[in-house]
């Protein structure tokens, strides 16, 4: 089946099981964070015009002083979602930072209208209710605003008025043009167009402390060995994608426990249950799926990271660890169908531009002979490489 059919069969079925509401909420999303053409035409005119009426009005409050050092970047929950796509929000407010030549960012968290979250279809709500957001709110996107460098402060304004007062007082605003009364999310493109002309997009970094806490947890466990971490995805909503526990299980045996320490990383949610039996016997720390800091902290002092299309995974691709991401793309589940990436700007069977040289992105399906394939080519590209890109 062509995509747009396959798009077309999917609207049905949403509109079968949800009525006439989903037309509602498809459109609210539509306009918050447009993907088609006439929605994206529509946005950038609304936007235009509310960047008119700022320039008439003569910009900032004349009375008050504007935050003229940081670029001041709105992540707004009407319509930002609460997973790791908060990275491609960093890494375009550390781009809109060089290219303004300011000092840092000052990341602000605007609250939606209604419980402060933005609303979310009925099958996702069914899985991640609006408390286990909230819970990731302070979980995962504040920690990964603290993976940036230039990261200056964090603010949680306290409703969208507060919101608008911050607005009034920034210069230099990160999405462009940002306005409370316009809330959106920018596209992944932004950050593609700029990774494709040559911009570096590895910002994130763990803390010193991180490190540390790793350092010493792998000194016990690797004992000089070299480290590949398994991420695997294990996860009620779009549970086609998950990880096939059985193949990587074989994966991580074949290799020489004389040579490779295999360090597994469950989905965040199970880390209360015990790992596969399969995988039962690898070092597993609970707390790097919980803790963001130490979870980058493990990933760049491994040797290499593997793992499926995930938000860790893909969060990768803004640092210097090493990794090859597999199965890019799950047609069952529209949030990755090859439709819905190039919706997004990605080129299916290529890497993106905002990777480096050792971060790959596998289209194929992660059968045995695929990982061990690119598993393979990977190490003897690396040490093949000068020492600066080798551990």
């Amino acid at each position: 089946m062509d995509a747009p059919a396959l798009s077309l069969r999917r609207a049905l079925a949403r509109l079968r099981e949800q009525g006439l509401a989903w037309i509602g909420r498809r459109v609210a999303h539509e306009l918050a964070a447009p993907t088609t053409g006439p929605g994206k035409a529509l946005f950038r005119a609304r936007l235009d015009l509310l960047g008119l009426i700022r320039a008439l009005r003569g910009g900032a409050p004349q009375q008050a002083a504007m935050e003229t050092e940081f670029v001041t970047a709105f992540y707004d929950l009407a319509a930002a979602p609460v997973t790791y796509d908060v990275v491609w929000f960093i890494a375009g407010a550390e781009l809109a930072r060089r290219a303004a030549g300011k000092a840092g960012v000052h990341f602000v968290v605007v609250p939606a209208e209604t419980d402060g979250l933005r609303e979310e279809t009925a099958d996702y709500e069914q899985v991640v209710d609006r408390e286990a957001r909230r819970s990731r709110l302070v979980n995962l996107t504040l920690p990964a605003f603290s993976l940036l460098p230039a990261m200056r402060g964090i603010t949680l304004a306290t409703s969208r008025r507060h919101a608008q007062h911050i607005r009034d007082r920034a210069d230099v605003v990160h999405p462009p043009a940002y306005e409370p009364s316009l809330p959106h999310f920018p596209e992944p493109q932004i950050v593609l167009r700029q990774a494709a002309a040559g911009q570096s997009c590895q910002v994130l970094e763990s803390s010193t402390d991180a490190r540390r806490i790793i350092a010493r947890w792998l000194d016990r466990v690797a004992q000089g060995r070299r480290v590949v971490t398994i991420t695997l995805r294990d996860y009620a909503f779009g549970s086609a994608r998950n990880s096939s526990v059985a193949t990587w299980a074989a994966f991580a045996h074949s290799l020489d426990p004389a040579v490779w320490c295999v360090v597994i990383l469950y989905d965040t949610g199970r880390t209360v249950d015990p790992l596969p039996d399969e995988m039962a016997g690898f070092p597993y720390l609970h707390e790097a799926s919980w803790n963001l800091p130490l979870r980058l902290a493990l990933y760049e002092a491994a040797w290499l990271n593997l793992g499926i299309n995930s938000g860790p995974m893909v969060m990768l691709a803004f640092t210097r660890a090493r990794s090859i991401t597999y199965r890019m793309v799950t047609e069952d589940v529209e949030q990755s169908s090859t439709a819905y990436m190039r919706r997004l700007g990605f080129i299916p069977g290529e890497t993106p531009p905002v990777a480096h040289r050792f971060c790959k992105w596998v289209w194929e399906p992660d059968t045995p002979e695929v990982i061990r394939r690119e598993f393979d080519a990977m190490v003897a590209a690396i040490e093949a490489a000068p020492p600066d890109f080798t551990r």
